[in-house]
């Protein structure tokens, strides 16, 4: 694929010295005409581009959507900032897609349900925030191959209220929280309909929620829910066990109708499965969680 994506590159790059040396500006020509023609160049080799990979290619740049409130999968190191601020399994599988890209990678933070309008949209390239490739969503984004299967689904209580949340039947009339857009806020629905729902737009909100007793608990994948207990002693995953919503298939979404991007997305997806490399990443990412902790 590098080879492949090396060409790519290596063909817009001949075009554009192919531009500036049919000016027929002579050596003595200054520097900043120089500076114009290149930029000229550069921009009809974008404007040139028969697809959004090849525009990526040319730019040297791919950006990316996410939700930093989702430990392990991405969140914010508060001990950085600009870029680096952002980390966890996802941001380093995103940075592992630009370097088998050969450009670079540009973060923007958003909420969940904005990053799903941005790429819907295509504000943006591709997205990575721990997704499912959710039959709806396949109507305005298209889904690369998975990187991951994710584990159970959970439920995060007080600590002192635990007793009562020890079966699934148990939560049925409980008030539960799920971040709106998400794979949970489906397990809220149709496994809970008796349920009081309530949509969050960040996890720390529902997480919040629950704190102050504004909700009984909040529905989380198992490894993030893991994290935010860590760092909430007076919080619990419940002792009920929800079924028929576990080991789901996570992949990056990618702007609709960009067979060349998402094939290249793709190959990379497929090899960080087949390597098993987003497991290396969530280890990573779950020892930093702690050691933030502990500052």
């Amino acid at each position: 694929m590098k080879k492949f994506l090396s060409c790519l590159l290596m063909a817009a790059m001949v075009t554009t010295l192919c531009a500036c040396g049919s000016s027929g500006s002579s050596a003595a020509a200054s520097g900043e005409a120089e500076s114009g023609s290149s930029s000229a160049a550069a921009s009809e080799t974008t404007a040139e581009a028969s697809n959004r990979l090849e525009e990526i290619l040319a730019a040297g740049k791919i950006t990316m959507a996410t939700s930093p409130d989702y430990p392990p999968y991405e969140f914010e190191d508060l001990t950085k900032t600009g870029q680096d601020a952002y980390v966890g399994a996802d941001i380093e599988l995103a940075k592992y897609i630009a370097q088998e890209l050969g450009v670079e990678l540009e973060i923007k933070p958003m909420t969940f349900d904005a990053m799903l309008a941005a790429v819907g949209e295509g504000s943006v390239d591709f997205a990575l925030a721990g997704m499912t490739a959710k039959e709806e969503r396949k109507t305005s984004m298209d889904f690369t191959t998975p990187y991951y299967v994710e584990g159970d689904q959970v439920v995060v209580v007080r600590a002192d209220r635990a007793s009562e949340f020890t079966t699934q039947e148990s939560l049925q009339t409980a008030a539960l929280a799920a971040q709106n857009g998400s794979h949970q806020y489906d397990v809220l629905v149709n496994v809970f309909p008796d349920a009081e729902q309530t949509p969050v737009n960040q996890i720390t909100d529902g997480i919040l929620m629950v704190m102050e007793g504004k909700a009984d608990g909040l529905i989380l994948p198992a490894a993030p829910a893991e994290t935010y207990i860590s760092s909430y002693p007076d919080l619990v995953i419940a002792e009920a066990t929800i079924t028929g919503f576990n080991g789901q298939d996570i992949c990056a979404a990618v702007v609709k109708d960009e067979p060349e991007l998402l094939e290249a997305i793709s190959a990379v997806t497929t090899k960080v499965n087949e390597e098993g490399l987003f497991y290396t990443w969530l280890d990573e990412a779950n020892a930093l969680s702690q050691s933030m902790q502990q500052q």
